[in-house]
């Protein structure tokens, strides 16, 4: 049976989830204690950390793994524009139940002295258990919890997900689609069974990365947009003095959307709760 939990991952930032407790929420931990060393020991080489907000499920018609090319495509570019300066965690590198990240699943449950049998018999992760986990690494900083172990977040957009289409050569969106839907069909089993055949799902798969393909479809993806703005509400708050009695802005989070800095008019009003309760 299944036990959840309604709780702060964070004791103080108002966010609550629901997640299993158990030997769920032990390799959970163990997966955040794997992110926080990389994310320190880019720390000490003296990289500025970003976070890489972006779609992964395939809820309204996309597809999982075309979710994780994408996002490590616009990692490569980010970097190549950005340089070496810079370090972007990427949650796609830490997948623990898809097949890329088998590996890390079954590195927790050999060191936790897990037997798989007893993994398989308890109900799958929902998205509470990965918020929880997120929310927990992207927060937590020995400091005062303002997620001081990040410069910013990098929110994946409509125009990121498009360059990564038009890596075929076509000259517009639409070829660009269909190359890829095409070369999909031809060489990945999975996606040939989704797709071949039914019109609905592909053109839900066309729709989906032709018009939408952005953090702004992804409950995760709000979930973390809504950690972004408290930690700045947190850090003006923390730095209201008789001088800057609104805080300073100097001191907050930067925010990309689609290749920009965020504009300024941006709030949060449009977001849904994510997997938040």
């Amino acid at each position: 049976m299944r036990i959840d939990y309604k709780e702060r991952p964070v004791a103080d930032i108002d966010i609550y989830y629901q997640w299993q407790k158990g030997l769920w929420m032990d390799i959970f931990d163990e997966q955040i204690k794997l992110i926080r060393h990389d994310v320190l020991r880019a720390l000490e080489d003296d990289k500025l950390i970003f976070y890489l907000s972006c779609p992964i499920s395939a809820r309204g018609g996309g597809y999982h793994c075309t979710n994780v090319e994408i996002a490590k495509d616009v990692e490569r570019r980010l970097l190549e524009r950005w340089g070496h300066r810079f370090w972007i965690l990427n949650p796609v590198n830490y997948q623990m139940e898809s097949g890329q990240g088998a590996g890390l699943l079954h590195r927790h449950m050999k060191q936790l002295n897990i037997d798989e049998a007893l993994l398989e018999a308890l109900p799958r992760p929902s998205g509470g258990d990965y918020m929880r986990m997120w929310t927990k690494i992207l927060v937590e900083d020995q400091q005062d919890n303002c997620g001081r172990l990040f410069s910013g977040y990098y929110f994946v957009g409509p125009n990121d997900a498009h360059k990564f289409f038009y890596h075929s050569g076509a000259k517009n969106l639409s070829t660009a689609l269909e190359s890829y839907y095409s070369r999909k069909i031809s060489i990945d089993n999975e996606f040939r069974n989704k797709f071949l055949n039914d019109a609905k799902s592909t053109r839900n798969f066309l729709c989906f990365y032709g018009v939408k393909s952005s953090a702004f479809f992804s409950l995760g993806c709000h979930d973390e947009w809504h950690i972004f703005c408290k930690l700045n509400q947190k850090r003006l708050a923390y730095a209201e003095t008789a001088i800057l009695p609104n805080g300073d802005p100097g001191d907050l989070l930067s925010g990309y959307f689609d290749g920009m800095q965020f504009n300024p008019t941006a709030v949060p009003d449009t977001m849904s709760k994510g997997y938040g309760v």
